[in-house]
């Protein structure tokens, strides 16, 4: 099976969002099997990229209100001018805040095709997410928080735009209008996505974290393996999050996905930590990073 990245050329324009350092005092009642739908309003900091007359193409998250965070491989070739990140909660909701113009935007100088796929995109105006500072999603920098969110069977959550069609979609077939969510946890692995390519609804689901994936390669210093067996991210998921849920019920963003087998096999994401002195250096943006983390 062709090993692939997760663009979409063309979807229909949506988003759906959510504060991503609330609280989870129940983690349990995340664990939907079956691609059962998501409320309204939830992921705020994951948005959409588009290009100015089309639809979205590529997921992205806002770290700031000035920067989001997404695939190398989303920005190659592409002008800023033409660029717009899309925040909104989604068609099933008819709730659209907006869309931002492009400032400027900047790939991994070490991305080749594969490893170090990670670029960003500074906007020219602030996003209207209705977040405080506070409200955005949280790095995973600390050793022992990764040693915990990246460990086989360590709950998982990938948000994006992409389709919800196990096979290879073309622009228009089988791309769902809301983010879609897989909740990875290693006890529900073998339960399979309901991917029914409906446009609108947001889903949620369940697989775990990888240690390898048959057919790919990958750098395991600043790569990871998440989904599978049905549950997994999609074209037009590109450069969207993977968040890893810590036992004490917080939130931390760590991953971006890059490539994958298909589509409900698995699929590579990049670790923004491994990159994260890079981004805030290139993008000129205060991360808010430990004292030191980057000497």
């Amino acid at each position: 099976m062709k090993f692939h990245s997760r663009l979409l050329a063309s979807s229909l324009i949506l988003c759906l969002s959510w504060s991503c350092n609330e609280r989870i005092e129940n983690s349990s009642e995340t664990k939907i099997i079956g691609g059962s739908p998501t409320s309204s309003g939830s992921w705020k900091a994951v948005v959409g990229i588009t290009h100015a007359d089309e639809g979205i193409f590529c997921t992205g998250t806002a770290l700031n209100a000035n920067l989001v965070v997404t695939a190398a491989h989303c920005l190659e070739g592409q002008n800023a001018k033409d660029l717009r990140i899309y925040v909104g909660n989604g068609q099933a909701y008819n709730d659209v805040i907006g869309t931002f113009q492009i400032e400027r935007i900047g790939i991994h100088p070490d991305w080749e095709g594969e490893d170090n796929d990670i670029g960003f995109l500074v906007l020219k105006n602030p996003l209207s997410l209705k977040l405080v500072p506070a409200d955005y999603p949280k790095l995973l920098l600390n050793y022992d928080e990764r040693k915990e969110l990246l460990a086989e069977g360590a709950m998982t959550f990938l948000v994006g735009f992409g389709s919800t069609s196990p096979q290879y979609p073309h622009a228009g077939s089988g791309g769902s209008s809301d983010l879609q969510d897989a909740i990875d946890a290693l006890e529900d692995w073998g339960e399979s996505l309901d991917r029914s390519g409906t446009y609108g609804v947001k889903h949620m689901a369940a697989g775990h974290v990888h240690k390898y994936l048959a057919g790919t390669s990958f750098n395991s210093a600043n790569e990871i393996i998440l989904g599978g067996n049905g549950v997994d991210t999609c074209q037009g998921d590109s450069g969207g999050p993977a968040y890893g849920l810590l036992k004490n019920g917080r939130l931390r963003v760590y991953g971006i996905t890059s490539r994958g087998v298909g589509c409900g096999n698995g699929g590579v994401s990049g670790l923004i930590f491994a990159h994260v002195c890079w981004l805030e250096q290139a993008s000129q943006q205060d991360l808010d990073l430990p004292a030191g983390y980057c000497r």
